[in-house]
Formats: C-alpha cells, structure tokens, sequence
C-alpha cells in the first residue's frame, strides 16, 4: 500500500515558534508518522519539538514502534518533555502505533484498538504500549495534538484530499490557546 500523507501546525495565538511538530519519514518499506507535542508553547516549547524533529530523522526505524518511542524519550532527557504519537506503516498494510501523553489518534472505517500510554517522554515514563492492525484500502487516519479539540467524526470529512482535511479540521477545531498540529494519512491502492 502506499499513503498519501497531508500534515498542517501552527504555533499558538500571538506566539511566532511552535511547540508541536509533524513527523513524516520514508525509509526503505517503512514510513513513519506522528505529531510530537512540547510541554507548553513559544520558544522553549519549539526547542524541544526542534530536538525530537532532528531525533526521528535518525532514530532506527527497523526495532518496531516501541523501541523507536524508547529511543526518542532518552533523546529528550533533560529537556521540560513531551507527548507524542508515532506510527509505522509498511508496504505490507500494516500499522504500528504508539502514544504518550495528551495526544490523539483515530482510524476508520478499520477499528484500531488505540491505547496510549501515560507520562512525559525525557522526563518520566512509565511504560509504552503499542497497538498494531491491518489496514484496508478506504482507511484513514488522523493524528492530533492537544491543541486541536478532538470532538469530530471522520465522516465530517470524506471526500477530501489529507491537506484539505487538515486545513478543514484545523479551521473548525484548533484552539487558540494552545500550538495545534494535523497529521492525516490515507491508504492508497499500489499502483499495479
């Protein structure tokens, strides 16, 4: 399967750095995406987004999700923290999720059983749980941080391209009072 990948962030209202960053990494038969979220906003926030950004584009993707997030809480130790969702998806159609912290993650129509893990990635982390699914060719998935109120349906938004879905998302549930960040992924067909 391929994906089709539309991301959307903005700092928070009448900041100019931003806290939240989209992860989007092809390597090999794998990409990896997700949204990491710094404690708080402004520039301290954006630094720690800044060391997780530059983190995940070296971070071996070939141990599974779970080691990928372990490696990215020992990369931000010793900063003020962050949450995160991150996920795997290989050419096989399979997901490999994993989240801490105050973030979101929704699919369908497939029903992945999501279950994020507590804690502060860098600062104090209990343990990470993972979930993994097949996909199916009409999936999609949305990722969200907590700046972006999660009261919404997929169905909302059908039909539209992932940019079109982020800016719609963002323009009807970003909250000002908080930087906010839009992943949307859609599974495509293999071109034959």
């Amino acid at each position: 399967m391929k994906w089709s990948i539309g991301t959307l962030t903005r700092p928070r209202i009448g900041e100019t750095e931003n806290g939240d960053c989209p992860v989007v990494r092809h390597a090999d038969r794998v990409t990896l995406v997700g949204i990491v979220d710094a404690l708080g906003h402004g520039s301290a926030a954006a630094r720690v987004a800044d060391i997780a950004t530059r983190h995940l584009e070296q971070v071996p993707l070939d141990g599974g999700i779970e080691s990928v997030m372990l490696d990215l809480h020992q990369g931000l130790a010793g900063t003020r923290g962050a949450a995160a969702i991150l996920c795997l998806l290989n050419e096989d159609d399979d997901l490999e999720g994993c989240g801490v912290g105050h973030v979101f993650f929704r699919c369908g129509p497939t029903r992945v059983p999501a279950v994020l893990g507590e804690g502060v990635l860098g600062a104090r982390l209990r343990r990470v749980r993972s979930f993994t699914s097949k996909l199916q060719r009409a999936d999609r998935i949305v990722l969200t941080s907590d700046g972006v109120a999660p009261y919404f349906g997929l169905a909302d938004f059908e039909g539209l391209s992932p940019e079109r879905t982020c800016s719609e998302i963002m323009m009807r549930h970003g909250l000002g009072h908080d930087d906010a960040t839009v992943v949307v992924v859609d599974a495509e067909p293999k071109s034959a």
